[in-house]
């Protein structure tokens, strides 16, 4: 390792600093122009705090992308966000470039912020299509097994440049306010659970709604179903 002009701490991002500390006491870690980089997508340079001494640079590499398979094969043409000090840039981006990925050179990012970001766009999209899969088959049985992919899918295609306003559909958009009653209905009676998920998107799709044009009346409707009031 002390001979390596890269180290890449793959673990745990809980375990970075603890890691580093190790690397630093043990003094595997040389001294000369060394780069140290991690992939986490929350933690900055803290975490490498220990081997600051000497002429070390550090660089975070987080690929924006669900890599449930290992490997760098799988980081071609994905976007990796990169930071770190100014001298680790062109060593950064090169190896980035290495591993066939497209790179943003990101060093001032409010990483909790971006990470959230990232943890909803991905896991929690993984997380929806579970639920939404199993109202399915629990609504239809055997017939719908499988169809949740291609309904995903169908909505997600639409996106790619194009604004959520442009795209979104369902009776949220339309201000259909009695099917969304409905749904909260047979949600509330199936799967309980699932009512407050529901109502959370639903309202995010409302925010939308009015956003590409929905009038007054239709959204004060909608809104009223998503809360149980009945209203004037």
């Amino acid at each position: 390792m002390g001979e390596a002009d890269v180290v890449f701490l793959a673990v745990r991002d809980d375990a970075l600093a603890e890691v580093a500390g190790v690397l630093a006491a043990t003094g595997v870690a040389s001294l000369h122009d060394q780069l140290f980089v991690h992939g986490s997508g929350v933690c900055g340079l803290g975490p490498f705090e220990a081997l600051r001494e000497g002429g070390r640079h550090f660089a975070t590499l987080h690929p924006l992308a669900s890599l449930p398979e290992a490997g760098a094969a799988t980081l071609a043409e994905v976007l990796v966000v990169c930071g770190g000090d100014a001298g680790a840039r062109a060593q950064t981006l090169a190896l980035a470039a290495a591993l066939g990925a497209r790179a943003a050179w990101s060093p001032d990012l409010d990483r909790p912020l971006y990470h959230a970001a990232a943890a909803l766009l991905a896991n929690g999209l993984t997380a929806l299509f579970a639920r939404g899969a199993a109202l399915l088959e629990q609504a239809g049985g055997d017939t719908l097994a499988g169809a949740a992919q291609a309904l995903m899918t169908s909505a997600l295609k639409p996106l790619d440049g194009a604004a959520a306003e442009a795209t979104l559909t369902g009776p949220v958009r339309r201000g259909d306010a009695a099917t969304v009653a409905v749904h909260r209905n047979a949600l509330r009676c199936a799967d309980p659970s699932a009512l407050a998920l529901y109502d959370a998107l639903m309202r995010e799709a409302l925010e939308i709604s009015v956003r590409a044009g929905l009038d007054e009346g239709s959204a004060r409707a909608v809104r009223r179903a998503l809360s149980d009031d009945p209203g004037p």
